[in-house]
């Protein structure tokens, strides 16, 4: 126990109480945090703040999902848009597709022609073939691309289907209830 109007500084980190004259209580300093508790703080603060961000993000969604669909039914169409849209870009690709091939095998035949009339095939020829090929790689990699994006539709319309009947369900329980007016949920009102 130190008395004085200055705690040393080896105790500071320690806490302490300020006296009045009376020797009464009238502060009390708590001891400095550890490195630990300093950190579970932190991270505490860093969770506390990304559930946040993320009902604010769901909430902001849901707004989204709400204004923007009047039905199922509404939200099956822009999925199945959506799916006939990527569907157009495959079957065009596809069509590209046939058409390189093709006209990678009328390159090959004439290749093979001139080989066997003992000709040195042309290094133009060479380097037609071989960008024919890569065309058809990208046209090849495009096609999975857009059969990878449809699936993300899917799933994303699926997640959207039943977030939106929750949502919907909840506002009918609302109004159930006796609100007058739905809003918008809370975050901490999601499922």
């Amino acid at each position: 126990m130190h008395y004085g109007d200055q705690v040393p500084p080896r105790y500071v980190n320690r806490g302490y109480q300020v006296l009045n004259e009376q020797g009464v209580v009238i502060r009390v300093v708590p001891p400095a945090k550890s490195p630990e508790e300093l950190a579970r703080e932190r991270r505490e603060a860093a969770e506390r703040a990304e559930r946040e961000r993320r009902a604010r993000a769901q909430a902001a969604y849901d707004r989204f999902l709400l204004e923007s669909y009047t039905s199922e039914e509404d939200l099956l169409r822009t999925r199945d848009r959506r799916l006939a849209s990527l569907q157009g870009a495959i079957d065009a690709a596809r069509h590209r597709l046939r058409e390189l091939r093709q006209r990678l095998e009328d390159l090959t035949r004439q290749a093979a022609d001139l080989e066997r009339q003992g000709e040195a095939v042309p290094a133009v020829l060479r380097a037609e073939v071989a960008d024919l090929r890569r065309q058809m790689e990208r046209e090849r990699r495009f096609i999975r691309l857009q059969r990878r994006r449809q699936e993300e539709v899917r799933r994303q319309a699926e997640t959207d289907l039943a977030r939106y009947r929750w949502l919907q369900a909840r506002l009918r329980a609302r109004q159930g209830a006796g609100q007058a007016s739905p809003g918008v949920l809370r975050p901490d009102e999601a499922p």
